[in-house]
Order: structure tokens, then C-alpha cells, then sequence
């Protein structure tokens, strides 16, 4: 609903297929950089940004993280979103996390929250703990979301913002993504809005050697178990 029509898709690259890397933090790092090229190519020197949000409390309990948000961030915590920005010429990321919550941390334990800065704008101990575990260079509070990307946009009011924008059936309800664009349209006339879906979707094809580290590691523990159950079997 409302998103502009893009018929350009992503594909893997060579290079992709041959990058290193050896921690989560350096696989996500490797992905955010993928798409800001993917997405650059779409955008055509117009200024974009990105926004991909995890899975609240009781859907990640269900349903896991989401593979799309965790793809680029590799953050398992509810409540987070991811802002990609671009001006065309220079690009900033930003994790956006839920501040702690010392009560509920006595029963799960500590958690990463987005810390603060100091007087001289320098980060407290706690942002720079969560800097350095996720491998982004800027992390801030959820409640934060809404500010930096109203930021953006009256600076850039003709950028593209890229979503998960799947079509919708005339039946099917809009979700939070369709119902964001539907309020920012008469705030931001020139917004323009593109499913992130087949740009990012193709880059996934392609695994890095963490990620097949992981699949790896997998598919033995599986084999493990299987040959573990199959013992118990007789004829």
C-alpha cells in the first residue's frame, strides 16, 4: 500500500561469497554494509533510510526473533529496531534498545540497555558495553526511535524509506509498517516508500563463513540426536 513500484532486485556478489568473518558482530557488520551498497544502487543518490524492527515480548516467546532484524543486528532482546540512514554521500546506523528495567532484572539478569553521555557527550560505561557487544557505532533508547527518523525527514524531505512492505490482500489488515508510511505520507509529501523485502531478501542467500559455521553446528547436533534416538530402536 503506497509504496512506490521497484522492480530492481539485489543480487549476491562474488565478493560476498568469500568474506571472513569470525563472530556474529563481524557477520551483521558485513550484512548492514551489503544492503546500504544494495540499497544505494536503488535509491540513486536519493537519501534513504531503512527501519526493521524486532519482535515485541510475547511474539519473540512464539515465534523467535525476527530473521530479517536479526540478520542486521544480530540483537535477541524484545523491543529493538534498526535505522539505516544515508545522505547519498554518507551513511549512519543506529540500534535502538529498550532501557533497563532493574526490577525485571532481578529474575532474567543483567541486560545490555543504551547507557547515556556525559556532559562533554562522551558514552557512560553502559553504552560503551553496548557498543562494544553488538559492533554498532550508535546506540540509542527505543522511546528515541520516532525523534531520529522525524530528524531525518525535515532535513531530507524526498528520501526513500525502505520497509517490510509486502502486498496486501484488499481483506488483510494493514500492518505496522503500511499503517507508519499512511501517517508520514501527509507530513512528508515527497516520502518515498519501497519494500526492503527484495533487496534484502537476495543478500541472505548468500552465507558468510559464520553463518556457516552456525548451519554447521546445526546440522551436527541434529545428526547427534537422531543417531542417539535411532539406537533405541529394534526390529
Amino acid at each position: 500500500l503506497g509504496a512506490e513500484n521497484t522492480k530492481k532486485t539485489t543480487q549476491p556478489t562474488d565478493s560476498a561469497q568469500v568474506i571472513t568473518t569470525k563472530s556474529l558482530v563481524e557477520a551483521t557488520n558485513w550484512h548492514r554494509k551489503r544492503l546500504f551498497g544494495a540499497l544505494r544502487d536503488d535509491a540513486k543518490e536519493r537519501p534513504f533510510l531503512v527501519l526493521l524492527k524486532g519482535r515485541n515480548e510475547d511474539d519473540l516467546q512464539v515465534k523467535g526473533q525476527d530473521r530479517d532484524f536479526f540478520y542486521l543486528t544480530g540483537w535477541q532482546e524484545p523491543d529493538g529496531a534498526v535505522l539505516l540512514m544515508s545522505t547519498g554521500k554518507d551513511d549512519r546506523e543506529v540500534l535502538f534498545i529498550p532501557q533497563r528495567d532493574p526490577g525485571s532484572e532481578r529474575w532474567t539478569g543483567p541486560k545490555l540497555g543504551p547507557g547515556d553521555r556525559d556532559e562533554a557527550g562522551e558514552p557512560d560505561a553502559e553504552k560503551k558495553a553496548a557498543l562494544a557487544a553488538t559492533g554498532f557505532a550508535a546506540i540509542e533508547a527505543a522511546d528515541d526511535l520516532s525523534e531520529f527518523m522525524n530528524s531525518f525527514l525535515r532535513r531530507y524531505d524526498d528520501a526513500i524509506l525502505y520497509l517490510p512492505l509486502p502486498a496486501l490482500d484488499p481483506e488483510e489488515p494493514l500492518t505496522e509498517a503500511h499503517e507508519l508510511v499512511e501517517k508520514l505520507r501527509p507530513r512528508v509529501p515527497g516520502l518515498g516508500a519501497r519494500d526492503v523485502n527484495p533487496h534484502l531478501h537476495p543478500l541472505r542467500l548468500v552465507k558468510d563463513a559464520w553463518e556457516l559455521e552456525q548451519l554447521r553446528s546445526s546440522i551436527g547436533i541434529t545428526c547427534a540426536a537422531l543417531n542417539r534416538v535411532m539406537k533405541t530402536f529394534h526390529p
